[in-house]
């Protein structure tokens, strides 16, 4: 079959949509396969970074069972260490909040802010930055942190809400 496609020059189906009927793709962004959007968060175009809690020593951090990530996690503030793959986070071209162990899971607001599988829509995954704040239109509000350690992370009103910098990580491929 792939000869035949070869033979006969046809493009991907993707190809199609992006190319001839845009519309039919919602937010006019193509769906992917888990093995593409594994390869998107591999390539050295995005983007790694700690979120630091602004003016401490502490990290926004995926919470772990047994070192592996799983859907439902909540989001906590550790010490910042160099290399913790659940310490770094990827800010995709969707505005997605992606922690570097995994590449299925995107930082979610819908129940409070925890790690869910990414769905690739925007509105409870997409993050934007208002000054140091990191905000969420789905849910109007932004992301806070006590500036205490394993502090769970929680949506609130963005005048009230934590101060973030973020800081590129170049030790992680």
């Amino acid at each position: 079959m792939k000869e035949l496609r070869k033979k006969l020059h046809c493009k991907p189906f993707l190809w199609y949509l992006q190319n001839i009927y845009p519309e039919l793709l919602p937010n006019n962004h193509p769906t992917m396969t888990d093995r593409k959007k594994s390869d998107m968060l591999r390539s050295r175009n995005i983007a790694r970074y700690h979120i630091i809690l602004y003016n401490t020593s502490l990290c926004l951090t995926a919470q772990s069972m047994n070192g592996r990530l799983v859907r439902g996690s909540s989001v906590v503030v550790e010490y910042c260490r160099k290399g913790d793959r659940h310490q770094i986070w990827c800010w995709t071209k969707l505005g997605e909040l992606r922690p570097m162990g995994s590449a299925t899971l995107c930082l979610d607001s819908l129940k409070g802010p925890r790690i869910l599988k990414c769905h690739l829509q925007g509105a409870h995954q997409e993050w934007s930055l208002m000054g140091r704040k990191i905000y969420n239109a789905a849910v109007g509000q932004c992301i806070h942190s006590e500036k205490e350690l394993s502090s769970v992370i929680k949506n609130r009103f963005c005048s009230i809400a934590s101060e973030w910098e973020f800081q590129v990580n170049t030790q992680t491929k």
